[in-house]
C-alpha cells in the first residue's frame, strides 16, 4: 500500500457524548497501539491509555480508522487529538532463494516512510537554527530554578541567566523595604518633632507640672517630681549589680535610652573572683528574643586579641551575661579578667 498523505494527526471537539473519531490518514494495520490520544483541557493535557480509555479500528487498506472512546461522558470536555506515533522497530527477516515477499517488503518501507514523515513533522515544531548558522552550539545548559535562556557574550551558546522579571520584582521588594525603612524615619523624625516641641511647652510651676497649649492655657497635672532626660549618657556603674570580679581597676556601665531604644557601653576590668560574668541594666529587654552581641575581653591577665567573647540580654530581662568565648565559655576564677562592648536593644 503506498502512503500518499504526509498528515499523522487529527483534533476533535469533545462533547462527552461522541464516542466514535474518524481520521483518514495512513496507518499500520498491524499496529493499533501506535494510534495515541491526547485530552486537552484548559491548556492541561491529559494522556488517554490504549483498551482502558479508547480501542482503534483501522481500514483493511491502511488508510483511515476509527478511534472509540470508553465511556466518553467520563471524558473532560475539550479537544481530543489523535495521532500516530509509529514504532520505530524492524521485525522482518529475509531469507536467500525464498520468493519475493512483496507485501511484506512493502510494509517495512511504509514503516520507514510513516516514522520519516512523523519526524519531519516534529521538526516543524522544534526551534531550528537556519541552515546558514554554523559554529553554534545549540546544546541546552543544565536547567537551573528561576533562570532563563539566553546566548552568552560570543553569541556561540546557550547559557542561564538571572529572570529580568524575577530580578525586577526582587528589585521592587526591596525598594519597597527601603520606602518603608525611609516611611518608619519620617515618622519618627515627626515624632522627634513634636517631643521637641512639647518638651519645649514644659515647665515646673511649684510641686506640680503644667504646660502651655495652643490657647495659653495653663492646665494643672499631678505632681511627678523631677523630670529625668537622657539627652547625655547617664552613669550606671554604681547602681548595676556586677558579678565576677572581686576588685576593679576599671567599672564603667553607661546607658541613654531615646525613645524606646537602649544603647549600652561597658568597660569592666579588675581581678576574678567567678568563672560567671553578669551585669544588670536599668531597663529590661522586650525585644521578644534574645540579644547576642560580640566584645572585647581577657582572661587569667591575657590580652584582648586572644578571644572574641559574646554577650547574651534574655527577653523580658535586664541581666547581661557575658561569656569568655561563644556562648558557653567560662572565666577563670582568678588573675586579671576584663571584657568591653557596646550594644543596644528595645526595651518596653
Amino acid at each position: 500500500m503506498s502512503v500518499s498523505s504526509t498528515s499523522r494527526s487529527t483534533t476533535y471537539v469533545l462533547n462527552q457524548t461522541t464516542s466514535a473519531f474518524n481520521f483518514t490518514w495512513r496507518a499500520l494495520t498491524s499496529a493499533l497501539t501506535d494510534i495515541k490520544c491526547i485530552i486537552t483541557t484548559n491548556s492541561t493535557d491529559q494522556i488517554l491509555t490504549y483498551s482502558t480509555d479508547y480501542t482503534v479500528t483501522i481500514s483493511t487498506t491502511g488508510v483511515g480508522g476509527t478511534v472509540n472512546l470508553i465511556s466518553p461522558a467520563t471524558k473532560s470536555k475539550g479537544t481530543l487529538t489523535v495521532y500516530r506515533e509509529t514504532t520505530n522497530t524492524q521485525s522482518s527477516d529475509y531469507d536467500d532463494y525464498n520468493q519475493f515477499p512483496a507485501n511484506t517488503l512493502e510494509e517495512d518501507l511504509d514503516r520507514r516512510t510513516l516514522v520519516s514523515q512523523e519526524q519531519a513533522e516534529a521538526q516543524t515544531r522544534a526551534l531550528l537554527l537556519p541552515i546558514t548558522v554554523t559554529g553554534v552550539s545549540a546544546e541546552l545548559p543544565v536547567p537551573v530554578a528561576t533562570k532563563v535562556i539566553g546566548w552568552d557574550t560570543a553569541g556561540t551558546a546557550l547559557q542561564n541567566y538571572t529572570n529580568p522579571g524575577a530580578a525586577a520584582s526582587e528589585a521592587q521588594s526591596y525598594a519597597n523595604i527601603a520606602l518603608g525603612y525611609s516611611n518608619d524615619a519620617s515618622a519618627s523624625a515627626s515624632e522627634a518633632g513634636l517631643y521637641a516641641q512639647t518638651a519645649s511647652q514644659i515647665k515646673l510651676s511649684g510641686g506640680s507640672l503644667a504646660f502651655t497649649v495652643s490657647t495659653n492655657t495653663i492646665l494643672s497635672l499631678p505632681s511627678v517630681g523631677t523630670l529625668t532626660t537622657e539627652t547625655v549618657w547617664a552613669d550606671y556603674s554604681a547602681t548595676s549589680t556586677v558579678v565576677g570580679w572581686s576588685s576593679f581597676t576599671t567599672k564603667a556601665i553607661y546607658t541613654k535610652k531615646i525613645g524606646k531604644t537602649v544603647f549600652v557601653i561597658f568597660n569592666l576590668q579588675g581581678t576574678s573572683n567567678s568563672t560567671a560574668v553578669t551585669f544588670t541594666l536599668p531597663y529590661a529587654s522586650a525585644v521578644g528574643f534574645p540579644i547576642y552581641a560580640r566584645m572585647l575581653n581577657q582572661d587569667a591577665g591575657g590580652g584582648y586579641n586572644a578571644k572574641v567573647g559574646t554577650l547574651v540580654i534574655l527577653d523580658t530581662e535586664n541581666i547581661v551575661t557575658c561569656y569568655n568565648e561563644g556562648v558557653s565559655g567560662n572565666w577563670t576564677d582568678n588573675g586579671g579578667k576584663g571584657c568591653i562592648g557596646e550594644f543596644f536593644y528595645e526595651s518596653a
